[in-house]
């Protein structure tokens, strides 16, 4: 395989793993329980006055 080859093959095994990264993240975010948990206060921001 010349150098083109090797490029060719890399580019779609990147792509492969970011196409793929991409649909098991929206998978996990459509979940009904994915999110921030709602038991738990949420934080308030101080202002310091400095």
């Amino acid at each position: 395989m010349d150098d083109t080859g090797w490029a060719l093959a890399g580019l779609a095994v990147g792509f492969a793993a970011g196409v793929g990264g991409t649909l098991l993240i929206r998978r996990a975010a459509a979940r009904p329980e994915a999110g921030p948990p709602r038991q738990e206060p949420r934080q308030e921001l101080i202002d310091l006055d400095l």
